[in-house]
């Protein structure tokens, strides 16, 4: 059975909604792959600077939830 991969043409005509549903659909799939997703040295480290950053300013961010619907919403 072959598969069905949407077109450029196909994404771009779904709203910004159903866009960012769609990544987050095929992102939620690469979670049941855990080796394909192994960090680099350097990402470790972005990560690791960006937590020690959180530490020091807890109040300096927002939730995940609050970012999608900004990104939703958005103009």
């Amino acid at each position: 059975m072959a598969m069905h991969y949407p077109t450029r043409t196909e994404i771009e005509e779904l709203s910004r909604e159903d866009r960012l549903r769609l990544i987050e659909d095929v992102w939620e799939t690469l979670e049941t792959l855990p080796d394909s997703l192994a960090l680099s040295e350097e990402h470790r480290k972005v990560l690791d600077q960006r937590l020690a950053e959180l530490e020091r300013n807890p109040n300096g961010t927002i939730s995940w939830d609050e970012m999608l619907q900004k990104a939703r919403y958005r103009g």
